[in-house]
Parts: C-alpha cells; structure tokens; sequence
C-alpha cells in the first residue's frame, strides 16, 4: 500500500521491490506470507482479493518497477478470467497459489461482481492490455 499511495522514498520502494518474490504465487501475489493455521481470517496465505492486486500492481507501476507488476497483473487476470469460464462468476477471494477460490471451510466466499470487476477492469488498462 505504501506505493500505491506513494508515501515512501524510491530506496524504500527498492527495498519493498526487492521483496515481492517472497509474496508471489502462480495467481499474482498474496496478501502474507504467514498462514495461520485454523484462525478464522482471510488475512491468511494464500488468499488474496481483487483491490489488493490492484493496489500493488498500481504501486509498482508507479514506482516504475514494469516487470513485477505486469508479471502479478497478468498472472491475476489469467487466473481470474480462467475461474470465470469455469464458474460463470467473479469471487471475492482468490486462491492466488493453486489458483482456484478455495478457502478454509470457516471463511465463507460469495460471488461478487463490484469490486472484481472494477479491479479487473482497472488491471487491464493500467496494463494497456485490450
């Protein structure tokens, strides 16, 4: 978030660029690393929703890091738009490492279009993808 709202210094944002592979998976990058076992949470590895990535692919754009963010973007949109053909919906968590909208039994996850579909949208012009 700190990029995105471009409120740190361009040595921290190299420092926040430099570890950013620590949060990828298949399906663009996760909100943690950390899983927390049984606690009720979707803050946990290895969910992730549509704001999210937005805010982090518009923060390394910003930030002029192109290649991680295009790789997290088009990672998402892929999974994303893959789940869909399957589904015939867009959801409110994704699964970012199997690439799927799996979560614990706990965490319940619903169809959404809002935000899903404004954050896809939002991707793929910060992207210039067509």
């Amino acid at each position: 978030m700190p990029l995105f709202v471009e409120m740190t210094d361009d040595q921290h944002a190299v420092n926040m660029q430099l570890h950013i592979k620590d949060f990828l998976a298949p399906g663009g990058a996760a909100f943690t690393i950390r899983d927390h076992g049984d606690q009720i949470s979707v803050w946990n590895y290895p969910l992730v929703c549509a704001p999210f990535i937005y805010f982090t692919v518009k923060g390394l754009i910003d930030y002029e890091f192109m290649e991680d963010a295009a790789d997290i973007g088009e990672n998402w949109l892929h999974m994303v738009y893959s789940i869909y053909q399957q589904t015939g919906n867009m959801w409110e968590w994704y699964n970012v490492m199997d690439k799927n909208i799996s979560t614990r039994a706990a965490i319940a996850n619903s169809a959404t279009l809002g935000a899903t579909a404004g954050a896809y949208i939002a991707l793929v012009d910060t992207l210039g993808l067509e």
